[in-house]
Order: structure tokens, then C-alpha cells, then sequence
């Protein structure tokens, strides 16, 4: 019969980590322990639970039916301890609680520097420490566990990880003044029969631009493929090709009169932004004055920047519903 005392929270946190690397080589790696080590633990829940729960198979393994349930027991029961010991170490540390989040660099400008001045007047026991990097990076520093928390454009499935909608971007056609566009919006199709400015394939913009050219049927053409916003901008100055932008990007290009923004209708091309947080270190009630922090951040830089084109899906506080 099977023996339910003999399982043990580490036999959990091992096997929550196999079935989200889907590997247990890989998941030794990112434990820091042997696999053969590893294997043994997964034997021993297995044994004292009286099922298998792993299949074996030449790519990795995946949960079986049972595996998956006792899979998705293991993360509600680590994430109520690790609940509990975050609370506890709140009401008994006077040390402040770090928290890593990533944020893309146009959140970065947004918020970033008021995060850093208004942190100590607002979450006191609390150090944000803001980490600037691009989707793959975030994604990539999220599933290892290098952040606790991020927010990334288009991310609405990650592995292991919770996902939330916060806000949108619309993304504008950038051209250089005195083009032959007509003042106003412009239609997809117009800016697909473009020539573009685009970053490389796999980022955000022209995955999105990728997924509306095929929902209309149509091709569109990519003059020059490069990274650097600043290079891009040259181009788009120099060589008469069009660029996709979020507004915060180019704003101040755009000000100073060098570029001019076009609303994108026909589809409009919205970039959706996620707060992403690993399923096993979900968010909680001490969570909470964090969130109404960042919500406020955010709300503000809403209110001082209304052209923008940001749109609020959700409050970050929605996360504890």
C-alpha cells in the first residue's frame, strides 16, 4: 500500500523541476545535482506513492496521467510553502525582501527611474532590483529562476510559468517627414506593399506583422533586416524605407521633427505585455503592496503620457483574484 509519509517536499521540488525541464539531465543541470542522484529521488516518490509517474523516451520523459496530477499537487503544495516561509521571514527579518524583475527596455523608460527613486517612500522593506533585457532574454531569465517576476511583450505561453495580460502597445509606421504617405491612419495593406525597416525575425514586431501579412494573404517585403533601433532610424532616414515602432521608442525622434508616426488601421498591430511569474513561486497576499506600487508607476506614466498608445488590460492586484 502506498506510503504517503515517506514524501518528502525536496522529492516534490525535484520532480516539479524533471517535468518542467522535461528532462531529468537537463533539470541535474539547472539543480546542480547528479542525475543518477536525481533518478534515485524520483524512484523513491514513485515507490511511496505506488504509481509511475514519469515515461521515459528518447528526446527526455513526460508525466504520465498520474504524473501530471501529482505534478500539478507538487507546485499548489510548494507554493503555499513557499508562502509561508516569505511571510514568516517578513514578520521576523529586518533584512529587506529583494525582488529581480525584468522589464523590456520601453517599460524600462516608463517606469524604471521612478521605480528606483519611489521604492523606499513606498514599499520600505522591499529593493526592486530592475533588470533590462529583450523577450528571449526575459523569457530565458524567468524559466531558470534568475527572476522572480517580468514583464514581456507577447509572452502568453511560457513553460512553467504563469502568464497574465497588463496592457497593450499600439505599433505605429515610422517614415521620414515629407514622405508621399497622406496625413492619418494607415491601412496594413498599405504598409505591408511597403518597403521595411524590420529587427530580426523572431522578435516582437515582425513575428506580429508575420501573423497579420498572413491573415490577409499578403507578402510584404523586408529591405533591410537589423537590430539597432538607432541604425534602423538611419535607414529609414537615408533609404527611404518605413520602420514599426512602439510610439515610446522613437518619441523623442518624433518630437524633434526627424520622424513622423502613422497610425497602423486594418488591422491595427498591437503588441500585448505579460506579467510572467514561475507556476512554483506564484504571487501572494505579501505580494500585494509590491503590485499597487507598480500598478501606480504605471497609471502615472498613463496620465503624463497620453499619446503613448497604451492600453490597460488588467491591474497588476487583478494577479491575486
Amino acid at each position: 500500500m502506498p506510503d504517503s509519509k515517506q514524501v518528502s517536499l525536496k522529492q516534490l521540488r525535484y520532480f516539479v523541476r524533471i517535468v518542467e525541464c522535461e528532462s531529468i539531465s537537463s533539470a541535474s543541470h539547472n539543480l546542480n545535482i547528479a542525475p543518477t542522484a536525481l533518478g534515485l529521488q524520483v524512484r523513491a516518490l514513485e515507490a511511496s506513492l505506488g504509481v509511475t509517474l514519469l515515461i521515459r523516451h528518447p528526446r527526455g520523459v513526460s508525466p504520465t496521467v498520474k504524473g501530471k496530477i501529482v505534478y500539478s499537487a507538487a507546485v499548489d503544495i510548494l507554493a503555499s510553502v513557499n508562502e509561508m516561509v516569505v511571510s514568516v521571514n517578513l514578520q521576523s527579518s529586518s533584512e529587506p525582501r529583494d525582488i529581480w524583475i525584468g522589464l523590456s527596455p520601453h517599460i524600462v523608460s516608463a517606469i524604471g527611474a521612478s521605480a528606483v527613486v519611489l521604492q523606499d517612500e513606498y514599499i520600505p522593506g522591499v529593493r526592486l532590483h530592475i533588470m533590462e533585457g529583450f523577450r528571449s532574454t526575459l523569457v530565458h531569465d524567468i524559466i531558470k529562476g534568475y527572476l522572480d517576476w517580468a514583464i514581456i511583450p507577447e509572452a502568453s505561453e511560457v513553460e512553467g510559468c504563469h502568464s497574465v495580460p497588463i496592457f497593450s502597445q499600439s505599433i505605429r509606421l515610422i517614415c521620414k517627414p515629407g514622405t508621399d504617405l497622406p496625413p492619418g491612419p494607415i491601412a496594413m495593406k498599405k504598409v505591408l506593399a511597403g518597403n521595411l525597416v524590420l529587427g530580426n525575425q523572431g522578435q516582437v514586431i515582425p513575428t506580429l506583422l508575420s501573423q497579420a501579412a498572413m491573415k490577409l494573404g499578403l507578402e510584404y517585403n523586408i529591405a533591410f533586416e537589423v537590430e539597432p533601433t538607432a541604425t534602423q532610424r538611419q535607414l529609414i532616414l537615408n533609404e527611404n524605407v518605413w520602420g514599426l515602432f512602439t510610439y515610446a521608442t522613437v518619441e523623442e525622434w518624433i518630437k524633434q521633427g526627424s520622424l513622423e508616426a502613422h497610425d497602423i488601421i486594418d488591422p491595427p498591430l498591437e503588441a500585448i505585455s505579460y506579467f510572467v511569474t514561475r507556476l512554483q513561486d506564484p504571487i501572494g497576499t505579501h505580494d500585494l503592496r509590491i503590485l499597487e506600487f507598480i500598478d501606480m508607476l504605471m497609471d502615472n506614466h498613463k496620465l503624463e503620457n497620453p499619446n503613448r498608445g497604451w492600453k490597460q488590460l488588467s491591474k497588476m492586484v487583478a494577479l491575486l483574484d
